[in-house]
């Protein structure tokens, strides 16, 4: 077999987004031999609904979260929705009547949000997925504490340290604002169409049904609600359950299980197997 190997060290965590079929096992050209995760509850997902063998999934955290650096906290919400792929074909007229945008145009426009926002000192920073161009000009605010930016104008990663309250849908940036230690709540006023469209590996209700608002009302109350009882907001039994390890030795398991992967195939020469173990 002339096929390189290939260690999936992934870029996020497997959950609240279906993926197509590239990284399935039975892809011939773009499976992995090693599947990294970062809990027992994503390995299951790569075993039951992408088809790898238990020998091709390694439970050891993100290497990128090797790096992490606790920030200080800025009185700050950071808002970024995902992209629907039901929008894409959408002409401007469409997209203004389509309920994502009244959703998030409701937060944006709100006097109440503004009246809490003045209140306690905070901004509120909207990232626009880079789906978002063709209608960008109808995102905007008269507020002086509610800022629009494009995701090349802010790091992602900056914004999830810093914020003291992170919002999203279905976005993959929950995870890392878990692994932030930051309160973070799910947005999803489309829930039945997006599973209908894109699909879930989670069962919202039963996971994550603590931080999941259906409706812009109950946003807008949850929002006031960590206004004045942060102290509640704690999502730390979420935090243990979704993520096996919070330390800096992702890296040193990944590798650690790369070299015990090698042991166990027969395309790595008797010698290399030899010193392996010797070094062991």
């Amino acid at each position: 077999n002339s096929r390189l190997k290939f260690v999936f060290l992934q870029h996020g965590v497997l959950g609240l987004k279906q993926v197509d079929h590239t990284f399935f096992a039975s892809n011939r050209l773009n499976h992995a031999d090693l599947f990294i995760t970062s809990s027992q509850i994503e390995k299951q997902i790569v075993l039951n609904f992408l088809g790898y063998q238990d020998d091709n999934v390694a439970v050891t955290g993100l290497a990128r979260w090797d790096n992490f650096k606790k920030l200080p906290k800025e009185k700050k919400i950071f808002v970024m929705p995902t992209w629907r792929v039901q929008l894409d074909l959408l002409s401007d007229q469409e997209f203004l009547a389509s309920e994502f945008f009244e959703a998030y145009s409701s937060l944006l426009h709100s006097d109440k949000i503004k009246r809490i926002l003045h209140e306690n000192g905070y901004s509120l920073h909207f990232m626009l997925h880079p789906k978002f161009v063709r209608f960008e000009k109808y995102f905007m605010s008269d507020d002086e504490n509610i800022k629009i930016f494009h995701q090349s104008e802010l790091p992602i990663d900056m914004e999830l340290k810093t914020s003291s309250l992170v919002i999203t849908d279905y976005s993959s940036i929950m995870w890392d604002a878990l692994y932030y230690s930051c309160p973070v709540l799910l947005f999803q006023f489309d829930q039945k169409d997006y599973l209908e469209t894109q699909g879930s590996y989670l069962d919202f209700d039963s996971g994550l049904k603590d931080i999941i608002i259906k409706n812009p009302q109950d946003l807008l109350q949850q929002i006031s609600m960590f206004m004045q009882q942060k102290e509640t907001f704690d999502l730390s039994h979420l935090q243990h359950k979704y993520f096996a390890y919070h330390d800096k030795n992702n890296s040193k398991r990944i590798k650690n299980s790369i070299s015990k992967w090698e042991e166990s195939y027969d395309f790595i020469p008797f010698y290399k197997k030899l010193v392996l173990r010797l070094k062991k």
